[in-house]
C-alpha cells in the first residue's frame, strides 16, 4: 500500500483496490501518515452466477471481494474521513471461462448499478473495470451447456 501511495507522488496513475473491507483502514491510516491522497477501488462480489469450469468460485458463495453491504460500509467510512472523493473504481470478476454472454451481461447489469448508487452517493466513480472473460470452445462442442466450451 506504502508503495502504491508513493507512485502517486511519481505521478503513476496507481489504484488500491481493496479486497476485504479491513484493507480500508490500513489505507486511510498510511495515506494520512504520507499525506497522499490515494485513489481507491473495491472488488465486488456479485450475486451474479456462472455454471463454467470455475462457476464454483462465482457469486455470493466466492472467496474474493465484498458484499454490497460492506461496499456501503467503505462509503461510510470514506465519507467519515473527508476521503469519499477517493473512492474511483469498481471492479468485478464473475470468473473465468463464461460460458455464455448472456451471463456476462448480467454481471455487467449488476456492477453498473452498484456504480450508480456509488455515484449517488458521492463517490468519485471513474473506472467500471470487468474482470474475468468468456470461455474458450476447449471441446469444440460450442455449447454452454459444458464446462470447457462456449455457446
Amino acid at each position: 500500500i506504502s508503495l502504491a501511495l508513493l507512485a502517486r507522488k511519481l505521478a503513476l496513475n496507481t489504484v488500491i483496490v481493496l479486497e476485504q473491507e479491513e484493507e480500508l483502514d490500513l489505507v486511510i491510516e498510511l495515506s494520512r501518515k504520507l499525506s497522499i491522497r490515494p485513489v481507491i477501488g473495491v472488488r465486488a462480489k456479485l450475486r451474479t452466477k456462472h455454471s463454467g469450469h470455475f462457476g464454483s468460485t462465482s457469486g455470493e458463495k466466492g472467496k474474493f471481494g465484498l458484499t454490497t453491504t460492506q461496499i456501503l460500509s467503505v462509503v461510510r467510512k470514506l465519507a467519515d474521513s473527508g476521503m469519499l472523493d477517493c473512492f474511483q473504481l469498481l471492479h468485478f470478476h464473475i470468473g473465468s471461462q463464461i460460458p455464455s454472454t448472456e451471463l456476462l451481461a448480467n454481471g455487467v447489469g449488476e456492477a453498473a448499478q452498484i456504480y450508480c448508487e456509488l455515484v449517488r452517493l458521492g463517490a468519485n466513480m471513474q473506472v467500471l473495470d470487468i474482470g474475468g472473460g468468456l470461455g474458450i470452445d476447449y471441446d469444440g462442442s460450442k455449447s454452454g451447456d459444458s464446462d470447457l466450451s462456449v455457446a
